[in-house]
């Protein structure tokens, strides 16, 4: 799971996540897990030209877990009652990943790839 130390500056992520292709880092702060950032947060430092501050000025503090073992209909619902893009997964008190909100509503609720018009 990518992970980004606080004290990292925002350029600091832009780059990791280029890198690696994702679109959030679970942030570390002595080690332990302590909260997120994702792209809105990078590109909001990048409108206010805050790309050298650290990532702990504007995280998302605090992590928001599910159980990889939750059912899809619960996981949903848990995204439609949060404003968070990304739920941490986790199994046996460990996390192992993440889950995008955008990827799980996009999955459910995309009927197919080819625009069907009326006419």
């Amino acid at each position: 799971m990518p992970t980004s130390e606080a004290s990292a500056s925002f350029q600091d992520a832009e780059e990791q996540m280029q890198r690696r292709g994702v679109e959030v880092l679970a942030v570390t702060r002595d080690g332990e897990l302590a909260g997120s950032v994702d792209r809105s947060f990078v590109q909001a430092a990048q409108r206010d030209d805050r790309m050298q501050d650290s990532i702990a000025s504007a995280m998302r503090h605090g992590l928001q877990c599910v159980s990889a073992d939750l059912a899809i209909d619960q996981l949903t619902e848990r995204f439609i009652d949060s404003d968070q893009p990304a739920l941490f997964v986790e199994r046996q008190g460990e996390v192992i990943g993440w889950v995008l909100r955008r990827r799980v509503l996009d999955t459910l609720y995309h009927v197919d790839d080819v625009p069907t018009w009326a006419g």
